[in-house]
């Protein structure tokens, strides 16, 4: 029950992380937190725990298909745990760290919904389409996909024969994206819309 057993059982985490065994250490870490909530070095047990689904998620390498394309359960783990962190650990040092990890893990997840999304496009499956452009606005606001997704969704509305739901997304683009480059395009397809 000395402080350092909690402290061997932290450092045995510590160890499957830099062994890259990030599922074995996301575990030890959890266990650490569930065991020690108090411990001073919680909070970094709390957030290695997360850093260690993002680890552990697919990424890009030269040879293989892009993250986009694979599994992104350990990412959307990483993304849960990483807002809980941000809920339960205000006061954190680690704070300025997880919002960063957690930034690019909602990159990577918003890539996957416009991957997923062109997908459905180019097959004509505008409802399929639709869905994954309407997920990726509601869920990951301010992406880089935003200003396209709401002209292709736009487009699948079209698709749908959906025309008012096509305009909505046309203003929503309008009103979000006054000096986009493509702002002249989604004015003339709004306008005819209209006719």
């Amino acid at each position: 029950f000395s402080k350092y057993a909690a402290l061997a059982e932290l450092r045995l985490a510590d160890a499957k992380f830099r062994q890259d065994k990030f599922l074995e250490a996301a575990e030890a870490y959890d266990g650490f937190v569930k065991l020690h909530p108090n411990h001073e070095e919680a909070d970094y047990a709390e957030f290695r725990a997360a850093l260690s689904h993002f680890k552990d998620a697919p990424s890009d390498f030269a040879l293989f298909p892009s993250a986009a394309e694979k599994d992104q359960r350990q990412l959307r783990t990483a993304v849960e745990k990483l807002q809980a962190f941000q809920k339960s650990r205000p006061e954190s040092k680690l704070r300025e760290e997880a919002a960063q990890v957690l930034a690019e893990a909602q990159g990577r997840l918003a890539a996957h919904e416009w991957y997923v999304a062109e997908f459905y496009f180019k097959r004509r499956h505008f409802a399929g389409a639709a869905g994954r452009l309407e997920t990726l606005l509601k869920d990951y606001p301010g992406s880089r996909y935003e200003a396209d997704a709401l002209l292709k969704l736009a487009e699948a509305r079209l698709g749908q024969d959906e025309a008012f739901r096509a305009q909505q997304a046309l203003q929503r683009f309008l009103a979000r994206f006054p000096d986009h480059p493509r702002r002249p395009e989604a004015e003339a397809l709004l306008a005819g819309l209209r006719k």
